[in-house]
């Protein structure tokens, strides 16, 4: 908490996770949620960072904006997002670029269907993709359980929806959005593999952009693009959407820290 004299100028839970019996991981975000924010106040940048503490790695990022902020303190993320207060026109024919427009031709013409939930029966078909795609990826950072806790808590609210693909009846891919009424954001996506692409993602991305304009959302945020790390991701989603959005991320560890992660890389 943050104040300024007598007023409050941010108000920022903190979130703490014990990585081994001295390190401390500090988010200024629920652990696993969107990856920015997680604070509200008159600006979306945080001050400058605290220090961390010997055994303490601390981490937070700010809200996306159009302007690049620039501050050497900090490193910049981009996101793409969808300004949803265009009319669905506006968006197929002036956002979404010519080849993500004709991927959805193209899976409406194979009978691509579209299945939506807001309940967890929608997350208990989901999870078949989520688990196939985390064993393919060796993936256990987050357990498919906190995606279903996290699913269950915003659908409670009309907050999230689960979008569902399928090519003659059979399952083939899925989103997980979730947000309010500000941003809807794609969450989690998950595939089988045994599927020839026929448009089902692009498809999806388009449902699920319908759904978060009709639910009253402003933006759409397709959460995360990195050209250089994942560019194969970077070029779908910039052809959802080219509209960039800059975060600023700050990351932090202390000493102690640091020499107990390379101690548990080398056992």
């Amino acid at each position: 908490l943050i104040d300024e004299g007598m007023s409050y100028k941010f108000i920022c839970p903190i979130h703490e996770k014990k990585e081994n019996f001295f390190n401390k991981y500090i988010s200024y975000k629920a652990l696993g949620d969107i990856p920015y924010g997680g604070f509200i106040g008159d600006t979306k940048h945080l001050p400058t960072p605290v220090k961390a503490k010997l055994f303490e790695k601390i981490v937070y990022s700010s809200i996306p904006s159009k302007k690049l902020h620039v501050d050497f303190n900090f490193n910049t993320g981009e996101t793409v997002m969808v300004n949803l207060r265009l009319t669905e026109d506006e968006i197929f024919n002036q956002v979404i670029n010519s080849k993500r427009r004709n991927m959805i031709r193209k899976a409406i013409k194979n009978e691509v269907s579209i299945k939506t939930y807001t309940t967890m029966e929608g997350f208990d078909s989901y999870r078949s993709l989520l688990e196939e795609l985390h064993r393919r990826l060796d993936y256990t950072h987050l357990k498919i359980d906190f995606y279903k806790e996290l699913f269950s808590e915003y659908s409670k609210k009309d907050q999230a929806a689960i979008l569902l693909s399928f090519i003659n009846g059979k399952l083939c891919s899925g989103n997980m959005i979730i947000g309010n009424k500000n941003y809807i954001h794609y969450y989690k996506g998950a595939s089988a593999t045994e599927f020839k692409n026929v448009g089902f993602g692009e498809l999806l991305q388009w449902e699920s952009i319908r759904w978060a304009k009709k639910n009253g959302s402003k933006f759409y945020d397709l959460c995360v693009i990195d050209k250089e790390k994942l560019p194969s991701l970077y070029r779908f989603k910039t052809g959802i959407s080219s509209c960039i959005y800059y975060y600023d991320v700050f990351s932090e560890s202390g000493l102690g820290f640091k020499l107990f992660q390379r101690l548990s890389k080398i056992k």
